[in-house]
């Protein structure tokens, strides 16, 4: 759904025109990667999640998963409403779904602190804290924001947000810096932890695929999305865009599923000849919490 904090947009049919086209393209991407990403994941899903019982993690991957679908379809089809009441409804509902999202987000970091970190409980707060503040800065945003019906194509239905460029800079900056910082505390918390241990594993010349998966996929992830929120500071400064947001929340919420999936698909094919192994590393715990399918039972 096309946004803009431009209150002279909505009346500069031009304006609209050019960034609504510009956000449409935005939209049209986000569509393809998520339904890509299901696509090519769907049998690794049907493998590693669908024949085992049911946990509560399982109920995180499922709806940090599907609910990324359904914002995919909602969000390509809202920019074409042309009736102001569905147009309302459809943004209520997309914003409702990104806050779910990040707050699925949130604690998923704050389990892989937990688990890393000895069960840690003050850490994992000070983790999911961090994640609740951009949140809350978020639904202040929607919670202010007027949804809208034009004639311009493109941008048929968009959100309007009431917010000089200087205060919705501060909140993006807020924002993001809450997120960068918790992409760095996650980030050092797993080499911090896995490291040694991985260091450990090569000179016995032991198997440890989870830790290789914190290491290898949890590092380029979380670099990944830490790029992306430098990015998003960089592109509302110059531009004023907000071309970046969508995409940073719908790309780790693929890329927490994808997570999800390279830890069960560790630890399931792992556990049942290595167990002996994992009993030396002080990770095991994230294996059960993330990836065993007897985790919350």
């Amino acid at each position: 759904m096309f946004r803009t904090p431009d209150t002279g947009a909505l009346n500069d049919s031009l304006t609209l025109a050019n960034e609504g086209s510009v956000q449409d393209y935005a939209v049209v991407s986000l569509a393809a990667l998520i339904l890509y990403d299901h696509v090519i994941t769907f049998s690794d899903e049907v493998e590693l999640f669908w024949r085992h019982k049911l946990t509560v993690v399982d109920g995180l991957f499922y709806l940090n998963r599907y609910t990324t679908l359904l914002f995919g379809v909602i969000n390509s089809a809202s920019g074409h409403l042309r009736q102001q009441e569905s147009c309302v409804e459809a943004a209520r509902v997309l914003e409702t779904i990104m806050a779910l999202l990040m707050l699925v987000s949130g604690l998923c970091s704050a389990l892989r602190v937990y688990a890393l970190w000895n069960r840690n409980i003050s850490l994992a707060f000070v983790t999911l804290s961090l994640n609740i503040i951009p949140i809350v800065v978020t639904v202040y945003q929607y919670a202010a924001s007027h949804p809208v019906v034009t004639t311009v194509p493109f941008a048929t239905c968009i959100t309007h947000i009431p917010f000089s460029n200087t205060k919705q800079l501060q909140l993006i900056v807020i924002n993001r810096v809450c997120c960068i910082c918790t992409n760095l505390l996650v980030l050092a918390v797993i080499w911090w932890k896995t490291f040694h241990a991985q260091l450990y594993a090569y000179k016995a010349q032991l198997k440890v695929p989870v830790t290789t998966v914190l290491i290898r996929d949890g590092t380029s992830h979380l670099l990944a999305i830490l790029m992306m929120n430098i990015a998003q500071l960089v592109a509302f400064r110059t531009t004023g865009g907000f071309y970046l947001s969508s995409f940073i929340c719908l790309l780790t919420a693929i890329l927490d599923s994808r997570f999800f999936l390279a830890l069960r698909q560790a630890a399931t094919g792992h556990l049942d000849s290595h167990t002996s192994e994992f009993d030396e590393f002080s990770h095991a715990d994230l294996a059960v919490i993330f990836a065993t399918s007897s985790s919350f039972e």
